[in-house]
């Protein structure tokens, strides 16, 4: 994003994520970057979702429409005329184009997004599991013995004479620490 093609668009006034989805997009297909603001400007204008088509005609000045808001871009259809892109491209600062590290970055980005779901459900499945089965409100501390179920609080362990979960008689009730 960049780039001097991408600059001069942007300076244009197009939707800086309309930009970002066309570069990244065609990055992705052919592992190349524009270097080209007119292939770019067409590429975006050739967006079949495109919402700013109006804006970025306006800009351009391409079509006859002469409003007071284009005036402020262009001062008259004859100037806008004799300048170019290659123009507009030596206009701009000259900028390093996207490199791979950035694209990593941005494959990082997302593995560390995804990483963050899988753990905080990994968290909430744990709460769930320490939960106590049968009043579904404290935390599950009581084994029972012999079978070694762990799912019950203090208070609902002492009212059950069998284990919830296997059925079989309990001989005894001990109170687990889990770290």
């Amino acid at each position: 994003m960049d780039s001097n093609a991408v600059s001069t668009v942007l300076e244009l006034g197009l939707d800086e994520d309309l930009v970002q989805k066309v570069v990244w997009r065609d990055f992705l297909n052919s592992q190349t970057y524009f270097t080209d603001t007119e292939l770019l400007l067409n590429t975006i204008l050739d967006e079949p979702n495109t919402q700013n088509t109006h804006l970025a005609t306006d800009t351009l000045n391409v079509g006859t429409d002469t409003d007071s808001e284009n005036d402020s871009y262009t001062s008259s259809g004859n100037d806008r005329d004799s300048t170019t892109f290659s123009e507009l491209e030596r206009e701009t600062n000259p900028t390093p184009n996207l490199t791979s590290s950035t694209l990593l970055t941005a494959k990082e980005s997302a593995a560390t997004v995804e990483n963050d779901q899988t753990l905080a459900e990994k968290y909430r499945q744990l709460m769930e599991e320490r939960q106590c089965k049968i009043c579904m409100e404290a935390e599950a501390r009581m084994t029972f013995v012999p079978c070694g179920h762990l799912v019950s609080c203090e208070d609902c362990s002492s009212q059950l004479k069998q284990c919830p979960i296997c059925r079989s008689d309990i001989e005894k009730v001990v109170k687990t620490f889990l770290i």
